[in-house]
């Protein structure tokens, strides 16, 4: 049974809210990494929808990438400890709201204003690279090679949604060569309380709130396997084709005034972009 939204009501949870076992193989040693979503700018990546850990642990460090879109946002999201990267056009968010950088990374064909150099100009050091006009990689996409070549695996990605679709749909593709690496990839929406998160071969638990909503699309391929629990309608190893609409809108199951057991997302199958919209 679907709510015509999608998600089949099903799936066998415990007394608690949770999964009584595994979401992939149902036994109690869970093969698949978990990271947490953290509520109220606790844990790795603040805010209402933060990863918590990444394959690495709970404390390996996390990389975010400032990018250009015209409706960049999340600044509160970076935390102390963050690795922070900027790209091209990002460099007037950063500067205009005192954000430091380690790394400042693009052609400069978006930004307008003069470029700093490391040591001079902003008050931390910073790797300066410039790239040519005419390459094989966006800012953003060259970016996250290097710092997946440097060992990250857990990644924030701010203006990376919103203006050109195409540069949305090519942000996309750089989050999912993160979670191809194992890694976790979120990139905050260009509406509050939006984030969408990328990944395969893991669990991710998500904070429960009420009116929010949570939609499940597979990415790169034609279906992933899908385990959701702690939601008004769960899956349980669901199939959702990308010719279809099955993942769309579904609900935490929060009821009034009460705070509910932590809902989570297995992809078992395939890589999967999750789209989470809370209430701003």
């Amino acid at each position: 049974m679907t709510d015509g939204n999608g998600f089949v009501s099903g799936g066998r949870v415990g007394a608690d809210g949770r999964a009584e076992a595994c979401p992939v193989d149902r036994t109690e040693a869970c093969p698949v990494d978990r990271a947490e979503v953290c509520p109220e700018k606790a844990g790795r990546a603040g805010q209402a929808d933060g990863a918590c850990a990444d394959g690495n642990g709970a404390n390996a460090p996390r990389a975010v990438i400032i990018g250009a879109s015209p409706t960049v946002r999340g600044a509160e999201m970076i935390l102390p400890g963050d690795f922070v990267a900027v790209c091209d056009g990002g460099l007037e968010f950063a500067l205009d709201r005192g954000i430091k950088f380690q790394l400042l990374v693009g052609d400069f064909d978006s930004y307008k204003g003069k470029i700093p150099e490391p040591g001079r100009g902003v008050d931390n050091d910073f790797e300066l690279i410039r790239l040519p006009a005419e390459k094989d990689d966006t800012d953003i996409g060259f970016a996250a090679k290097t710092l997946l070549d440097r060992g990250f695996r857990d990644l924030l990605i701010l203006g990376g949604t919103g203006g050109r679709l195409d540069h949305t749909l090519g942000n996309l593709c750089v989050a999912a060569s993160v979670a191809a690496l194992g890694g976790l990839c979120v990139l905050a929406g260009d509406l509050p309380g939006e984030s969408l998160y990328v990944f395969r071969d893991r669990t991710v638990d998500f904070e429960p709130s009420g009116g929010a909503f949570l939609s499940i699309f597979p990415w790169g391929n034609e279906e992933a396997v899908v385990t959701a629990e702690g939601f008004k309608y769960p899956l349980l190893h669901g199939r959702i084709a990308a010719s279809t609409t099955l993942g769309v809108s579904n609900e935490f199951a929060v009821s009034p005034g009460s705070r509910s057991p932590k809902a989570f997302v297995a992809a078992e199958s395939g890589t999967v972009v999750v789209v989470v919209n809370r209430e701003a």
